[in-house]
């Protein structure tokens, strides 16, 4: 009973550490491979007509976030446009912590380079 109980705590704990994630689908587009590299493309930065929108990411604090540092965000938005099969994502927004919570927060395009 105390294992389960243990498990049961430790899942919670793993969940909700977590950053939260929201994902738009605008095409469809074949997933890459885990060592493929996704390009990250600053706030501002003009984007020539190479490039094929695939959707939208915002990655936010989940309630008891622990990783969410900077490097770990862009970490996280490069994986899930891996998944959405896209090699660039485009920094949008970027929230640093504040007051309200110690995580960074991004919004990003997901680009396909053609």
């Amino acid at each position: 009973m105390k294992n389960c109980i243990m498990f049961l705590l430790m899942m919670t704990t793993l969940i909700y550490c977590s950053s939260s994630k929201k994902v738009s689908v605008l095409n469809v587009a074949t997933p890459l491979a885990e060592t493929e590299k996704v390009e990250v493309i600053g706030v501002g930065e003009k984007l020539d007509s190479n490039y094929k929108l695939l959707g939208n990411i915002k990655i936010g604090d989940g309630g008891f976030t622990t990783k969410c540092s900077y490097a770990q965000v862009i970490k996280d938005a490069q994986e899930q446009a891996r998944i959405m099969g896209g090699n660039v994502i485009q920094i949008i927004k970027h929230q640093e912590p504040n007051a309200l919570t110690s995580c960074h927060r991004l919004t990003c395009d997901v680009y396909l380079k053609k």
